[in-house]
C-alpha cells in the first residue's frame, strides 16, 4: 500500500505534463496510474462513470475518448480498434502508435481489477480537482475582500462543485427493480396500506403522495413569522397540562388560533395588557416585536420571570432599547440548544423524544389542515404570489408540481 499511494502522488513532469492549478502549490500533484488502468482494464468498466477529464495525461484522454466512442456503438474494444479510431482523427502517431497502445494494454495486472483501476482514476481527479479549488479559495482570501460574506459563499459553492462530483451513476437494470417493487407492493396490501413511502403524518398529503417516496424532491415551504414555532410549542406545553397557555396574534387570526386547540386563551396584541398579572409569567418572543415585548414587560414588571426571544424574522434590535421590568430578555438558540440536549441524553436522546413528540403532533394536523394539489408552471406561479403576498390562510396547505 506504501508504494501505491506514492505512485498515486507521483507528480506527472516525466511525460511532459504541465499543471494549472491556482494558488501556491508546491507538493506533488496526485496523478492517476494510466499504466494500470489500461486499454484493455477501460474499455471492460465502459459504464464505470470515467469522464475524459478525470485522466491526467492528455494522450491518455484521447485515448479514453477513442474507447468511450467504439464502446458507445457497442464495437469491441482492443489495441486494434482503438488505432483505427485514433488514426480516422489522425492522432495515432502523435500518441506513440500502437505500440504506446500495447504498452498500455499489457501494463494491466488483472483485468478482474479493471473496476478497482477506474476507481482510482476518478478518486485521484477528484483530489486534483479539489486542490485546484482549494488554490483559488486561498487566492479569493489574501485577496482581502471587502464583502467577506459573499467570499465565503463563493468558496462554499466552489466546494459544493468538487462534492457534486462525487456523483455516480445509480442506475439498476429494470428486473432487479420489478422484484424489490413487487415485493413492497405485495407487502404493503398484505398489511392493507396504501402508503408506500415514508408517512408525514398529514392524511391528505399522504394520500396523495403515498407518503414521502425514494429519489423524489419535496420542497417544504412556509412564509417565515407565521406562527409555526409557535405552534409547535403550544401543543407541548399544552400536552403538559400544568402550564396556562396564551396566544398572542393579530385579530384577524383569532379564529384560526382558537381552532388549534392548545391555547387556553387567545388575546390579540393591543389586548395585552387586560391581562392578570397574578401569577409568574414566561414570555416567548416569536416574532421580535420590540414594541409588545416592552408592553408585556412593563404590564407584568416583576412576575415577568422568563424572556426568551426565539423568531429573527422581523426582529427590530434597537440598540437604544431600554431597560425592562422584569427578567432580562435573553435569546434562543436552537442549535445551541440542541447541542446541549444532545450531550444530556445521550446518542439518540435528542431523536427519540422528537419522535415522541411528533408521534402525538401528527394526528391533530388532520383536523384543520386543507391540502389542495395544482400542476403546471401557472399554478405553482400563482400559489407562489398568493403566500408571498399573505394571501394564502393558515389553514391551507398546498402540494404543487411544475409538470402539467
Amino acid at each position: 500500500m506504501p508504494a501505491l499511494r506514492e505512485s498515486l502522488m507521483r507528480f506527472g513532469t516525466d511525460q511532459g505534463v504541465e499543471t494549472e492549478f491556482s494558488g501556491s502549490i508546491t507538493r506533488p500533484i496526485p496523478d492517476d496510474l494510466e499504466t494500470l488502468a489500461s486499454l484493455y482494464a477501460i474499455g471492460v468498466v465502459g459504464e464505470a462513470g470515467l469522464k475524459v477529464r478525470d485522466f491526467y495525461n492528455p494522450a491518455h484522454q484521447q485515448i479514453f475518448d477513442a474507447i468511450r466512442s467504439i464502446y458507445s456503438s457497442s464495437g469491441p474494444v482492443d489495441v486494434v480498434t482503438v488505432a483505427d479510431e485514433l488514426r480516422r482523427h489522425g492522432v495515432l502517431e502523435e500518441l506513440g502508435g500502437i505500440e504506446r497502445l500495447n504498452e498500455l494494454q499489457n501494463a494491466t495486472p488483472s483485468v478482474s481489477g479493471a473496476e478497482h483501476y477506474a476507481r482510482i482514476v476518478m478518486d485521484t481527479a477528484l483530489l486534483r480537482r479539489l486542490i485546484h479549488t482549494a488554490g483559488e479559495i486561498t487566492d479569493i482570501a489574501f485577496s482581502e475582500p471587502d464583502d467577506v460574506v459573499k467570499a465565503v459563499d463563493m468558496a462554499e459553492s466552489k466546494m459544493f462543485e468538487v462534492a457534486e462530483d462525487r456523483v455516480v451513476d445509480s442506475t439498476r437494470p429494470i428486473q432487479e427493480l420489478l422484484n424489490e417493487t413487487m415485493d413492497q407492493l405485495e407487502e404493503n396490501y398484505e398489511r392493507g396500506d396504501t402508503i408506500t413511502g415514508a408517512a408525514t403524518g398529514y392524511d391528505d398529503l399522504d394520500e396523495l403522495l403515498s407518503g414521502l417516496q425514494k429519489s423524489t424532491l419535496n420542497i417544504v415551504g412556509a412564509r417565515p413569522a407565521v406562527g409555526k414555532t409557535a405552534f409547535g410549542l403550544a401543543h407541548l406545553l399544552h400536552a403538559r397540562g400544568n402550564v396556562r397557555v396564551i396566544g398572542l396574534t393579530s385579530p384577524s387570526n383569532v379564529a384560526f388560533v382558537r381552532s388549534l386547540g392548545c391555547y387556553d386563551e387567545v388575546v390579540t396584541y393591543d389586548r395585552v395588557t387586560s391581562l392578570p398579572t397574578t401569577t409568574p409569567v414566561a414570555y416567548v418572543d416569536m416574532a421580535g416585536n420590540s414594541g409588545l415585548r416592552e408592553s408585556l414587560h412593563r404590564h407584568f414588571g416583576g412576575q415577568m420571570k422568563y424572556s426568551g426571544r426565539v423568531g429573527l424574522t422581523h426582529r427590530s434590535a434597537d440598540p437604544n432599547e431600554p431597560e425592562l421590568p422584569g427578567a432580562k430578555p435573553s435569546w434562543f438558540f436552537a442549535p445551541d440548544q440542541i447541542r446541549k440536549r444532545a450531550k444530556e441524553w445521550g446518542p439518540g436522546g435528542v431523536d427519540q423524544r422528537f419522535g415522541a413528540a411528533w408521534a402525538g403532533f401528527a394526528p391533530k394536523l388532520d383536523l384543520w389542515l386543507k391540502v389542495t394539489e395544482s400542476r403546471g408552471p401557472a399554478a405553482v406561479k400563482q400559489v407562489y404570489l398568493n403566500t408571498l403576498n399573505g394571501h394564502v390562510p393558515p389553514d391551507e396547505g398546498h402540494i404543487l408540481s411544475l409538470a402539467e
